[in-house]
């Protein structure tokens, strides 16, 4: 009876989903901005992991980011809301979770304006901006690349900029 029920944990064990790797993921989804190649991968890598908020972002970014690699208007329009639709669903059940906010300050950072997807620009701005500042970014890895990407894409003021000093 025990022998049975530690096989039965144990099949369970092996076919629940592992957490995200976050290195893994954020190493492929910087590579994928340039490369189909490590965008694919990191679709199929997260289609395996468990489906968390984070998880969920990092898949809606990435077919937003997918337009880029496919020919058709249409389709590159559809993949972008349907990426869209994903990521604000994920922020929705994790509104406070910095790297969602970043994923979507980097994505409407860098966007046409004619996709009209630039609404949160100025909240997401201020919320990555105090999140650094009160040093509620624990992860070096993640506070090192929203740094990284405010002083090159976040148009900061002399006083933004002076903010984000202060965390080096």
């Amino acid at each position: 009876m025990v022998k049975a029920l530690l096989f039965v944990l144990l099949i369970a064990f092996e076919q629940s989903p592992q957490v995200a790797n976050l290195k893994l993921v954020r190493s492929l989804y910087a590579q994928s901005v340039e490369s189909e190649e490590s965008l694919l991968k990191l679709e199929k890598y997260l289609g395996s992991v468990k489906q968390t908020s984070l998880v969920k972002g990092y898949r809606g970014s990435l077919k937003m980011m997918k337009a880029k690699y496919v020919i058709s208007p249409i389709q590159k329009l559809s993949n972008f809301k349907k990426g869209k639709a994903e990521l604000e669903i994920a922020i929705r059940e994790s509104p406070k979770d910095v790297e969602l906010i970043y994923l979507r300050y980097a994505i409407q950072s860098v966007v046409p304006a004619f996709l009209n997807y630039n609404s949160s620009l100025k909240t997401d701005k201020r919320f990555l901006l105090t999140s650094i500042s009160e040093g509620k970014i624990h992860d070096k890895e993640l506070r090192r690349n929203i740094v990284d990407f405010l002083r090159v894409h976040g148009k900061l003021t002399d006083l933004e900029q002076a903010e984000i000093r202060k965390d080096l």
